[in-house]
């Protein structure tokens, strides 16, 4: 008799105005889960995401193992899920809230944020090894990428949207502090026609899909303290890093600590003074961008995604 097939849904979300890192990650994961024989199916829409065309099948029984990552998981939405599929076994991404029924593995990076809120299932795991990143990482990581005397070319990256105009304001203090480096942006649609520069050594970057390339090929990130800031360490990419959220100056602090980042604290304004300061002093710091390289590829090796493919395959009773 043949062994009926795993099902695992994943409940994923993302928008221009929340961001896709969920939605990608999703999807790595996704991939590797299929290569072990399970059904992969989708729960929730990213039909308003530049991914949309990625999306995968509907799900339409009863999952067997149910993979929640959103940017919006509570308490109340994981309840609802088990109300919906009680004999799911859920796994959770990013989930500080209290246990409750359902629930049999828990990943979290952000170490910070885990020091106030205790999720301990029997499934728990912690730390930026289970950092899942898409597998384009893993193979620009094995390639060899030397660190130049004085840095060639900047990217800066706030999000598709960027409301907060922080995007812009970057763009203008590294202008002002090198007269050489090239500046790449990563923006969406709506934010690209704001960011004309006239200057031909920015190149704006229209909802790029997979920015793997282009980070390996950077000698320095400005960029906030969400995904890219784990993607650009795993490439061994030196970073400053601007914080949007309470949550991500929390999870900046780890990589602060590891020396893979420079971290700045925005006030009531974006901090162009000082990230002028920091760029300026990076440029030509050829031992300091080495040392945040090396400090990067080690904090984040690139193999999370297999981690947590595992963790969810066993949660399904079955061996990776």
């Amino acid at each position: 008799m043949s062994r009926r097939r795993l099902q695992v849904a994943f409940d994923t979300a993302g928008s221009r105005a929340s961001g896709i890192g969920h939605v990608l990650r999703s999807l790595s994961l996704a991939e590797r889960v299929r290569r072990t024989g399970a059904r992969v199916t989708l729960v929730g829409s990213i039909a308003s995401t530049p991914m949309a065309s990625m999306s995968l099948p509907r799900t339409v029984a009863p999952p067997d193992v149910l993979v929640v990552d959103r940017p919006d998981t509570t308490g109340d939405l994981l309840r609802r899920r088990h109300e919906r599929w009680p004999l799911a076994r859920i796994v959770v991404l990013d989930y500080y809230g209290p246990a409750m029924d359902g629930i049999v593995a828990v990943v979290n990076l952000n170490e910070g944020r885990e020091r106030t809120h205790r999720v301990r299932p029997a499934g728990y795991r912690l730390g930026l090894e289970y950092a899942t990143l898409r597998r384009s990482f893993q193979e620009r990581r094995r390639q060899r990428r030397t660190v130049p005397s004085r840095v060639r070319r900047i990217v800066v990256a706030f999000g598709g949207t960027d409301p907060s105009g922080w995007t812009a304001a970057a763009v203008e203090a590294l202008r002002a502090v090198s007269a050489t480096a090239s500046i790449d942006v990563l923006s969406g649609r709506p934010l690209a026609a704001r960011l004309s520069s006239g200057d031909a050594r920015v190149t704006v970057h229209v909802s790029l899909r997979d920015p793997a390339a282009l980070l390996q090929r950077s000698d320095l990130a400005v960029i906030g303290g969400g995904t890219m800031m784990i993607e650009a360490a795993c490439l061994g990419l030196p970073a400053i890093i601007i914080p949007r959220t309470p949550e991500e100056r929390v999870f900046a602090r780890q990589f602060t600590r590891a020396g893979a980042v420079r971290l700045l604290q925005p006030r009531a304004a974006f901090p162009a003074g000082a990230l002028r300061r920091e760029a300026a002093r990076l440029l030509d710091d050829r031992q300091a961008r080495l040392r945040m390289r090396r400090a990067g590829r080690r904090l984040v090796d690139g193999r999370g995604a297999e981690r947590v493919a595992r963790l969810i395959v066993r949660a399904g009773g079955m061996a990776a």
